[in-house]
């Protein structure tokens, strides 16, 4: 089941009152100094679990700037600590993949984009739209060629994948990437 931020939060701030709760009765229980280390102990149990809860949002934040850098890679490594504080966000997942694809990792790419069409399979539509968009708003960038077919390899769509690898070839017959693209098109086609 699928829940939404403002539930998942409701559910952790809950479960905070609930063992601080515990904790103070537990402290009462204790000698005075005992009654402060638990108190201690749990104040900090605490504010982990709440630096927990905000950190998405920090670290959000932090990748996006890096995206607006153009640092991808970077903006990868922290999509990537997201999502194993959130592994049910697909949001987080597709963005992973973008950010993947566009620094070239096009397999962590894959799986990105993979692990965001399980959560919800509506998000295979939202993979190529904005490699396309780039393709237009570029006609000579062979980069933007080169990532829009690895975006339908990943898709599946291998006779759009070919044409996008083709044209980057045209602008540029030394690119790497179309060309790496086109081999594994050859050999899945193989099997």
């Amino acid at each position: 089941m699928k829940y939404n931020a403002p539930v998942k939060k409701a559910f952790v701030f809950f479960l905070i009152f609930a063992l601080a709760g515990a904790a103070a009765r537990g402290a009462e229980d204790n000698a005075p100094e005992e009654k402060t280390k638990t108190l201690r102990a749990a104040n900090d149990f605490l504010r982990e679990i709440i630096l927990k809860v905000k950190r998405p949002g920090v670290l959000q934040d932090k990748a996006l700037e890096l995206v607006a850098q153009k640092k991808y890679r970077e903006a990868a490594r922290v999509y990537e600590e997201i999502v194993l504080s959130q592994p049910d966000d697909d949001e987080t997942y597709l963005i992973l993949g973008h950010t993947d694809l566009l620094a070239g990792d096009y397999e962590k790419a894959e799986n990105a984009f993979y692990n965001a069409v399980h959560i919800d399979p509506e998000n295979i539509g939202r993979i190529t739209p904005f490699y396309e968009n780039i393709a237009i708003q570029n006609p000579g960038d062979d980069t933007a060629y080169a990532n829009l077919g690895y975006a339908y390899l990943v898709v599946g769509d291998a006779p759009k994948a070919a044409g996008a690898f083709q044209n980057a070839l045209e602008l540029n017959p030394e690119n790497t990437p179309a060309l790496q693209g086109l081999e594994i098109l050859k050999n899945r086609g193989r099997q």
